[in-house]
């Protein structure tokens, strides 16, 4: 297995790099297509360590990936994309079907997708993947969390799209999905979860939690864009839930339950020239049950302001102010301090300055500075709840290459 995730890796880095400076690859005319992208970066971070074990640097920040498209029709096309990626001790290089989908468009007022589709969240956790497509290394953590982007980025079932015209108003782009998808071992999600349990399990004298499973049942979503008849002014509501079986031990100690009863992401981007303003705002109501015990149960507030200035063709600068608050009604922490706890885990304030270097149509450089007031979003993950500190930072340069 070893093997195979080797070899899959440098097929897909000399498929991109073979391929020069062109932008795809077309074969059988215009019926199929291959683009793809590599990216290699470099993450350091001082007093805590984030994603992985990243306060003395490391390189483990990279993401291969190789996209196949068939147009068969003007209504019909195909598409697949396979993902090689490496978080810390997350992804691992192994390669995995990203999304794959069969699309037949009957009209522009409804389509239908079926597959494995990505799941629309926001503005643009659909394109969370493509590097060349957004102005900093990493999408606001508030909304598009890493460590939670197996929960968020696709699922496997249908779904139905199309646009509808709105006159001198503009017009909407609507979606709707519904399906199911399956949770690495390796997520950040997954481990957490398994850290909760056994920290429940050892408090109720249930012994060693060896092994939990995470079994999505369902997830439902949609989504609607108002593009208004203002050039460059676009708002959007998306909405999701879902719910996750939690069998620990195979079924030997008493299942959990982790259930997003709702959430609800509320954006807003205005486009003019060289400048981008984007805001979004998000609550996520869930509920988690362990061995009888409710160790989760309320609703995370979230939102962010960017703002993007092109100096031209080649090089802009980033601002971004980030929040996230572990529950809407416990700003200040106090149920961590009950439990002994620091009351920072309960947010995380990051502001953010980046600047992007497109030297060539295929080659991107980025580099940013984050300062952080606060360690929530499984920060303990990474570090001793002992030696987490409130105020801490984090740097990232990333080299991608796309065609």
């Amino acid at each position: 297995m070893a093997f195979l995730r080797i070899f899959a890796v440098v097929f897909l880095v000399v498929a991109v790099m073979a391929v020069g400076d062109a932008r795809a690859i077309d074969l059988l005319g215009d019926k199929l297509a291959i683009h793809g992208f590599a990216s290699q970066g470099y993450l350091d971070s001082t007093g805590n360590n984030y994603l992985t074990a990243s306060r003395n640097g490391t390189f483990q920040l990279n993401e291969f990936g190789l996209t196949l498209t068939s147009r068969l029709t003007d209504k019909f096309h195909l598409g697949a994309q396979f993902l090689s990626r490496d978080y810390g001790t997350v992804g691992n290089n192994e390669v995995r079907l990203d999304w794959a989908l069969a699309d037949y468009r009957f009209h522009d007022l409804l389509g239908l997708r079926i597959g494995k589709i990505k799941r629309p969240m926001g503005f643009y956790n659909e394109e969370r993947d493509s590097d060349f497509l957004r102005p900093m290394v990493f999408l606001p953590q508030s909304i598009y969390d890493e460590t939670r982007r197996d929960m968020l980025i696709a699922c496997i079932g249908g779904g139905v799209y199309g646009n509808v015209p709105a006159g001198i108003l503009g017009d909407f782009d609507y979606q709707f999905f519904r399906g199911w998808f399956d949770f690495p071992d390796d997520s950040t999600i997954a481990r957490v979860t398994r850290m909760s349990a056994q920290n429940i399990a050892s408090r109720k004298n249930l012994g060693t939690v060896t092994d939990l499973d995470m079994d999505n049942k369902y997830v439902v979503g949609a989504q609607v864009i108002f593009n208004t008849s203002i050039d460059g002014l676009r708002g959007a509501v998306s909405w999701q839930r879902g719910r996750h079986e939690l069998i620990l031990n195979n079924g030997a100690l008493p299942s959990g339950d982790l259930a997003i009863r709702g959430k609800y992401v509320y954006s807003l981007e205005y486009v003019n020239g060289p400048l981008t303003l984007a805001g979004e705002y998000a609550e996520t109501d869930r509920e988690q049950k362990l061995f009888g015990t409710r160790t989760v149960d309320g609703r995370t507030q979230e939102w962010y302001v960017m703002g993007t200035w092109a100096f031209n063709e080649q090089v802009s600068l980033s601002l971004l102010y980030d929040l996230f608050y572990s529950d809407k009604h416990d700003h200040d922490g106090t149920y961590f301090t009950r439990q002994g706890k620091p009351d920072y885990l309960a947010w995380r304030k990051d502001f953010g300055a980046g600047v992007r270097f497109d030297l060539t149509p295929s080659w991107t450089v980025k580099a940013e500075w984050h300062e952080v007031d606060g360690a929530a979003l499984y920060l303990e993950l990474y570090n001793s709840l002992q030696n987490i500190k409130r105020r801490w930072g984090y740097g990232v340069v990333k080299v991608s290459y796309n065609f």
